[in-house]
C-alpha cells in the first residue's frame, strides 16, 4: 500500500513540478513556494522507493539463517551508503517541513498583512535549504559519534538523538495550527459581516480549514506520535495504517488541491491547450490551402 501510494505521489509531485517551471503565468512567490515544497516532498518520495526497493530485493536473497546471499549488493549491508541515504531522507524530510513553514507564513502574509511582503527570495532559500541542513549536520556528527555501534543506525527514531530534527519539526506543526487557526477565524469574522445563515458559516470554515490542512503539515502530527508498540495489536495497526496512508498520499493529496485542481493552474494550461489547438489548425488548413494551389504541368490557368 504505501509503496503504490508513494509511486502515484512521485508522478503528480513532478507533473506538478513541470507545470509550475513551463508556464509563465503561474511564476509568483506563492507558486515558487509550492514548487519547492514539491520538490522537497519529491526528492523525500524517490529516496524511500529506494529504501523500500532496496529491503524488498534483499531481503528476497536472504539464505542460511539470515545471512544474504554472497555476491549480493544491497544499500543495507554497505554501511556508509546506508547513513547516507538515511541522511538525505532526515534533509528532505526536515526540508518538506520548512517549505511547509514558509506555506504557512505566506499565506499569514496574504490575509493578516503582517509580515513584509518585499523580503528577497534568498531569504526563503535559507530558511527552506539552509536551516534544514543545518539541523541534519548537527544530527550526523551527533549520530557518528555517540551511534555508530549499530549497523546503518538501526533503530535511530526512536534514539533521543532523534529529537534534534523532530523538535524543529513539532515546532513548524505548531507555527502552521496557529497560523491555520488565525485564517479560520478571520473567515469566521468576514462571513459574519455577510448575511449567510449560521450552517453556511460553518461550512465555509470548515472547508477552508480541510483545504488548508495537507499544505500547513498538520496532517504529518501523526509522523511524530511514537509508536504504541506495547499497546493492542488494533490500537498498533490502526496507528501504523494511518500514518503510513497520510504520510505517502501527502504528495498526491498536495498536487491535487495546489495544482491540478488550482483555477490558476487550469486557466493556464486551458489557454495553452486553446492555443496550440490554434497553432495546429491553422497550419493545417494552411497546408491545405498550399495544395489548393498546385496545379499539374501544362494545365491553363484563368
Amino acid at each position: 500500500m504505501e509503496i503504490i501510494c508513494l509511486l502515484i505521489s512521485l508522478v503528480a509531485l513532478l507533473a506538478s513540478i513541470f507545470i509550475f517551471a513551463r508556464f509563465r503565468s503561474l511564476r509568483n512567490r506563492r507558486n515558487t513556494i509550492h514548487k519547492y515544497l514539491f520538490l522537497a516532498m519529491s526528492t523525500q518520495v524517490l529516496v524511500r522507493l529506494v529504501l523500500y526497493i532496496d529491503q524488498w530485493i534483499s531481503r528476497g536473497a536472504v539464505r542460511d539463517n539470515g545471512n544474504v546471499a554472497r555476491g549480493h549488493f544491497s544499500i543495507e549491508t554497505t554501511p556508509v551508503l546506508c547513513e547516507s541515504f538515511y541522511v538525505l531522507l532526515e534533509y528532505t524530510r526536515t526540508a518538506v517541513f520548512t517549505w511547509m513553514l514558509l506555506e504557512g507564513v505566506q499565506i499569514h502574509t496574504h490575509i493578516v498583512v503582517v509580515f513584509p511582503d518585499n523580503v528577497k527570495f534568498r531569504v526563503y532559500h535559507a530558511i527552506g535549504w539552509g536551516f534544514p541542513l543545518i539541523l541534519v549536520g548537527t544530527w550526523t556528527v551527533v549520530m557518528v559519534t555517540y551511534h555508530s555501534e549499530t549497523v546503518c543506525w538501526w533503530g535511530y527514531p526512536f534514539n533521543s538523538y532523534f529529537w534534534i530534527l523532530e523538535g524543529p519539526r513539532v515546532f513548524c506543526i505548531l507555527v502552521n495550527l496557529v497560523v491555520l487557526l488565525n485564517v479560520v477565524c478571520i473567515i469566521f469574522m468576514k462571513v459574519h459581516n455577510t448575511n449567510n445563515t449560521e450552517i453556511q458559516k460553518i461550512k465555509v470554515a470548515v472547508r477552508a480549514a480541510l483545504f488548508l490542512l495537507p499544505l500547513l503539515g498538520i496532517t504529518s502530527v501523526l509522523q511524530v506520535i511514537p509508536a504504541p508498540l506495547d499497546k493492542s495489536a488494533v490500537e498498533f495497526g490502526v496507528w501504523a495504517y494511518s500514518t503510513h496512508l497520510l504520510s505517502s498520499s501527502q504528495g498526491f493529496v498536495l498536487a491535487l488541491l495546489y495544482c491540478f485542481i488550482n483555477h490558476e493552474v487550469k486557466a493556464a494550461v486551458v489557454k495553452c491547450w486553446r492555443s496550440f489547438r490554434l497553432t495546429y489548425t491553422w497550419s493545417g488548413e494552411r497546408g491545405g490551402n498550399q495544395s489548393d494551389e498546385q496545379h499539374l504541368p501544362g494545365e491553363r490557368i484563368v
